[in-house]
């Protein structure tokens, strides 16, 4: 199976919702932003990556979409992870930005095309008619105010050394 993933980047402009596409030369296609993950690659970081690779911009994700999965020209299983997600501000999202990696810029012979469209002509310019599930989902978020996300971690300690055992200040113990 190959696992990919990617995200349907959205942005509000003059009070409507729009989409980035991209066009691939090689399949004369346009599609969502995606790709395959690197060998321990998690599918966030992935994605985020993907995107930047093939757009140019980084992003940050939000809410996960529906995903697809289909059959290559070569008859192997192709699983699709997508997720909705902004494109990224320098100012207000510095600390996810400054713990990335560093992305390759954009290869027109990858890409050659990007451009933003509001969703119904999204929906018309796709070349496949499964994009359009994710599409839909994303829609939906928009629709009930769940697209401008902020992350919330949660962190839990599982075992800590002993009271009885450390002898340094509490907020150092490990």
């Amino acid at each position: 199976m190959i696992e990919t993933a990617g995200a349907l980047v959205w942005r509000m402009h003059r009070d409507r919702l729009e989409v980035r596409l991209i066009h691939r030369p090689k399949y004369d296609d346009w599609s969502w932003p995606k790709g395959k993950l690197d060998t321990g690659e998690a599918f966030q970081t992935a994605a985020a990556r993907e995107v930047c690779e093939e757009t140019g911009r980084p992003v940050i994700l939000g809410v996960p979409l529906p995903g697809l999965q289909y059959l290559t020209a070569e008859g192997r299983v192709k699983r699709v992870h997508y997720w909705a997600a902004r494109r990224a501000d320098p100012a207000r999202d510095a600390a996810p930005l400054a713990a990335r990696a560093p992305v390759h810029p954009v290869s027109p012979q990858e890409i050659d095309d990007a451009v933003w469209l509001p969703i119904d002509e999204a929906a018309d310019r796709l070349t496949r008619s499964a994009d359009r599930i994710p599409l839909d989902a994303l829609a939906t978020e928009h629709h009930h105010g769940r697209l401008d996300t902020h992350v919330v971690v949660i962190a839990r300690h599982g075992r800590a050394t002993a009271r009885s055992g450390w002898y340094g200040d509490e907020h150092d113990r490990p």
